[in-house]
C-alpha cells in the first residue's frame, strides 16, 4: 500500500485515527508512524511497536555498511523514547546482537544505545 500525497493529513484532520494507523502500518517504512507516533501509540501501542520492530529487522537483514547501522541504531533510539517500550527494545537489541554478532560495525553502533 502506498500513501497518496496528503492522505495522512486528511485522515488526521478528519480524526480517522484507526484508518491512519492502518495506513501507517501497511505503508513501507516508518515515515507515517514517526510523523504521528504519539497519536498512533496511544491508539494501539502494540501495532506501533510491531511496525518499528518489523522495519528494523528488515533493514538489518541485507545491511553491510556503517551508515545503515547508524540508521538502525537511530531508529531503535526513537523506539526507546516511547513509554513502556524498553522490554521490547531490550529484546530486539539482544536478538540483533546474537544474530549479527559478526557485524562489528553494527555491534559498535548498538553499543551506543
Amino acid at each position: 500500500i502506498s500513501i497518496w500525497s496528503g492522505q495522512d493529513i486528511f485522515l488526521l484532520q478528519e480524526k480517522m485515527y484507526e484508518e491512519l494507523l492502518r495506513v501507517a502500518v501497511k505503508t513501507k517504512g516508518l515515515l507515517v508512524i514517526r510523523r504521528y507516533k504519539n497519536i498512533l501509540y496511544e491508539l494501539d501501542a502494540n501495532k506501533v511497536l510491531d511496525k518499528y520492530e518489523y522495519e528494523i529487522l528488515e533493514a538489518s537483514k541485507d545491511t553491510s555498511g556503517r551508515k545503515q547501522y547508524k540508521r538502525i541504531a537511530h531508529t531503535i533510539g526513537d523506539l526507546k523514547q516511547l513509554s513502556n517500550s524498553h522490554p521490547r527494545v531490550d529484546e530486539l537489541v539482544s536478538y540483533l546482537r546474537k544474530t549479527y554478532k559478526r557485524r562489528s560495525a553494527m555491534m559498535e553502533e548498538l553499543s551506543h544505545l
